[in-house]
């Protein structure tokens, strides 16, 4: 069977019995989230594990994020006293934690969004010519903007 990670679903079978599960990280082992048995515990008491479905990975580039439900998260950058972790509403998360609420979409700052759509704008209006307000309605579209005429 190929490595199991952080996260994947993960099906464990012995006769009858069927359980499926995120894997997770308990101490310094991979655990099955509902028997938090390590992952060689469940195979030593005669279950077979079965990939379900690979996790989604985890962003590394610090910065603010939404989860798979909208929510607010913070990958906060490694320092000299700490390494890169996760927050979720102020509280320290692991990345076992972090990555049940995967997929993860970087939210970008707005100075850095308003430069795109400025770029965005000055190349589309220079590329296609026509009028400033063809170049925005085009740029709206681009950055998914439904109303660009307001």
């Amino acid at each position: 069977m190929a490595k199991l990670n952080v996260g994947d679903l993960v099906e464990a079978r012995k006769g009858e019995r069927v359980i499926r599960d995120r894997v997770t990280v308990k101490g310094c082992h991979l655990v099955l989230g509902a028997m938090g048995w390590s992952l060689r515990d469940v195979r030593l008491n005669g279950y077979t594990l079965s990939l379900v479905e690979a996790a989604t990975p985890l962003p590394s580039e610090p910065g603010f994020y939404k989860d798979n439900e909208g929510d607010g998260w913070k990958l906060a950058a490694e320092d000299r006293y700490h390494e890169q972790s996760w927050y979720f509403d102020g509280l320290y998360m692991t990345e076992s934690e972090a990555a049940v609420s995967a997929p993860f979409t970087r939210l970008e700052p707005v100075p850095d969004t308003a430069k795109n759509v400025l770029d965005a704008t000055i190349r589309t209006f220079n590329s296609k010519g026509g009028s400033i307000v063809d170049a925005l309605i085009s740029v709206s579209q681009e950055f998914g903007v439904s109303d660009a005429r307001g």
